[in-house]
């Protein structure tokens, strides 16, 4: 039954479809659900209202527009915070969902494994059976060779006892012909061959075919029987073949399962150090000239999250966002132009400013 239908999907799918490949695009999927809407936002933010802000002269002409200028930066902030811990969120979601398939894999993996096993053993006694049988056909083949010439042997006898009575018959036939008497007939042409040996050899010769013809019918039964082990052991090594083709295919799915979990715990990484970053630095009393240049490190903020970029790229999963990565360079022009515009910037702690920061966005 399980050839069988293992044969009906073979055919209607026309291929084995490789449960990796599913698992891999279930994956990209869930990623694109969960993990990428909250992550663009983030970056598009950090992109509009960070980076791209710093790359040509600031706004400061007054006190109005430069607070405008930091206003928008902390919001940026604080948006970008927000936004990302749901990503971390997210992914955490997504890595329990991947551990959960790895558990269900290896499950599957030892199911199979128990199956070939079974599968295995069938075969082995399949083939201690046709040892058997083919040993008791060798037997009984030398049998029937013995009853054939048993039965050649037979039919010379019969053939020789019927030279003999045709010899006397013949003999009598021409001794009366030539008016002798009877007894001088018998004494010329020799006994006349008992009928009962001619019985005999009829019988002999009757017994020999029957029992011929019965080793025959044993031997062909016994053939019948070979063949149909030697079937079942044809389908019990194609359903073998079968189940370890599947174990391979669980077995790569649970390594792309592990691959994808420690693909899932590094985006969790990078985008934890990013909100651990903007957390340690947006939440101090330094002066916000120095909160706004350690907020530009590249290492820290830009590197973790065009990590990320590249492997959401890889899987393309960043369909219409509006912008590419921020290099290094980029980032290099940015903070240069923030030197150059560093001491219109309010000479207070940071917290204190922020507190009179209105933003619409929560975190």
């Amino acid at each position: 039954m399980k050839l069988i239908l293992g044969a009906l999907f073979f055919i209607f799918h026309g291929t084995f479809i490789q449960c990796q490949d599913i698992t891999k695009t279930w994956y990209d999927m869930r990623l694109l659900e969960l993990v990428v809407p909250p992550y663009k936002a983030a970056y598009t933010i950090l992109q509009q209202y960070i980076v791209n802000p710093f790359l040509k002269d600031l706004s400061t002409d007054n006190e109005t527009a430069t607070k405008e200028v930091i206003s928008d930066l902390t919001c940026a902030v604080q948006y970008i915070r927000g936004a990302l811990n749901a990503a971390i969120n997210s992914s955490q979601k997504l890595r329990s969902e991947v551990d959960q398939k790895r558990v269900d894999a290896a499950a599957a993996i030892s199911a199979k494994e128990r199956e070939i096993s079974s599968t295995q053993g069938e075969i082995q006694h399949e083939a201690s059976e046709i040892k058997v049988v083919k040993a008791q056909v060798a037997t009984d083949e030398q049998g029937v060779n013995e009853k054939e010439q048993g039965v050649i042997n037979a039919e010379n006898n019969v053939h020789t006892v019927q030279e003999k009575v045709d010899y006397v018959e013949d003999c009598l036939f021409k001794k009366q012909r030539r008016k002798s008497v009877v007894f001088s007939a018998i004494s010329d042409c020799g006994n006349i061959v008992n009928s009962v040996k001619i019985e005999n050899a009829d019988r002999a010769l009757h017994n020999a075919e029957e029992n011929l013809q019965n080793s025959q019918i044993k031997i062909d039964d016994e053939r019948q029987q070979l063949s149909s082990l030697q079937g079942q052991q044809n389908n019990s090594k194609k359903e073998l073949s079968a189940l370890q083709h599947e174990l391979r295919e669980l077995q790569l799915t649970y390594i792309v399962l592990h691959e994808l979990n420690n693909s899932t715990a590094t985006i969790s990484q990078d985008l934890k150090m990013v909100t651990s970053h903007i957390t340690k630095i947006w939440s101090g009393s330094e002066l916000l000239y120095t909160t706004i240049n350690d907020l530009m490190n590249f290492d820290r903020l830009i590197n973790p999250l065009n990590e990320v970029y590249k492997v959401f790229e890889r899987k393309h999963l960043l369909q219409n966002i509006p912008f590419s990565m921020v290099s290094d360079l980029t980032l290099t022009q940015v903070k240069h132009s923030f030197k150059t515009t560093a001491k219109l910037i309010p000479q207070m702690p940071l917290n204190l400013f922020i507190s009179s920061v209105n933003c619409t966005v929560q975190d």
